[in-house]
């Protein structure tokens, strides 16, 4: 071995070495970027006014469903890799769009923590643009999964970094599941197999209701059951602003009634409006119904959100991530 290469192992590769390491480190403890929902879509060309654009817009900017006013699922910024410097590389949500002549059939790479930590990326790689939105078009479903499942983490890492371990150790005792409540939230009401824990401002009530009710025979996913039970908890137990008042299921618009595989057990998720009955007031709610381990009784888990002078996009992602936590 010569004299300079024994000095360039033993005093320059150090050197690059712990330069490739502080670049690495720089990643993973930088802040990601950007306001929840947001994505940002960086392509290798231009793609303003094509089909691929108007593909990616109409799936990401669909309306959020069974919230009062209308919502995008997610906001979308779009810009072209030129323009992707480095202000722009911690952002939370990132597509990339890559064209390739070898790219034979379009797919998709996930990547998370690669510019900040909590960071993730959908990388798309096709031969053309025209194959690329055929692609989106066909994994239209897949892909707005992924995207809510990376909001939904971020929240659950912050709810279990600021945990309520009162509320999920009452939770625990009482309807056997392990569920991460966040600080914030209070207990309203307790009574049997109830209970109602919420976060009031002057503005917003952001609440969760936990219950459980004996099955007796019926079966277990009849949506009408599964809506009598709501309203028949929150008729006794979450009233009104006025005497008389409660809580109850609005009909306007019927819930959507959804069978989902979470782990071994059927769960059954509901997207629906709440009214209060005598009272002009409602808002969204969402909930998921699993059977106990006994299997004879339903546990149901619910959010719910009042905020008449806000957008409401955001806080039913927040009471899902609670909500599914327990999954």
């Amino acid at each position: 071995m010569t004299r300079s290469v024994l000095l360039y192992i033993v005093f320059v590769l150090p050197l690059i070495l712990l330069a490739a390491c502080n670049d690495a480190q720089q990643a993973v403890t930088s802040k990601i970027s950007g306001k929840e929902g947001e994505v940002l879509i960086v392509s290798s060309v231009d793609i303003q006014h094509t089909a691929l654009r108007d593909t990616l817009e109409a799936l990401l900017r669909q309306e959020y469903p069974y919230i009062p006013q209308s919502e995008p699922t997610f906001t979308t910024i779009f810009v072209t890799q030129k323009a992707f410097t480095n202000v722009l590389q911690p952002f939370r949500n990132i597509i990339m769009l890559h064209f390739n002549a070898d790219s034979v059939h379009p797919s998709m790479y996930r990547q998370k923590d690669k510019w900040a930590n909590g960071q993730r990326i959908l990388s798309f790689y096709a031969t053309d643009q025209r194959a690329l939105a055929e692609y989106v078009g066909k994994n239209k479903k897949q892909i707005i999964a992924l995207l809510e499942e990376f909001e939904r983490s971020r929240l659950q890492v912050a709810n279990n970094a600021l945990k309520n371990q009162e509320i999920i150790d009452s939770v625990h005792a009482l309807f056997g599941l392990k569920i991460i409540v966040p600080q914030g939230y209070k207990l309203r009401r307790a009574a049997k197999d109830f209970r109602w824990y919420s976060i009031e401002t002057p503005d917003i009530s952001q609440g969760l209701l936990l219950y459980k009710y004996k099955l007796n025979g019926r079966l277990p996913w009849i949506p009408d059951s599964i809506q009598a039970h709501r309203n028949k908890f929150t008729a006794l137990y979450v009233p009104g602003p006025n005497a008389g008042t409660y809580m109850q299921v609005s009909t306007v618009i019927p819930p959507e009634y959804t069978l989902l595989k979470k782990g071994n057990d059927t769960v059954c998720f509901v997207r629906g409006f709440w009214e209060v009955k005598g009272h002009p007031m409602g808002g969204s709610y969402i909930s998921y119904s699993r059977l106990t381990p006994a299997r004879d009784s339903m546990v149901v888990t619910d959010g719910y959100i009042y905020a008449p002078r806000f957008h409401k996009r955001d806080y039913m992602r927040a009471l899902d991530a609670i909500l599914q936590s327990q999954f």
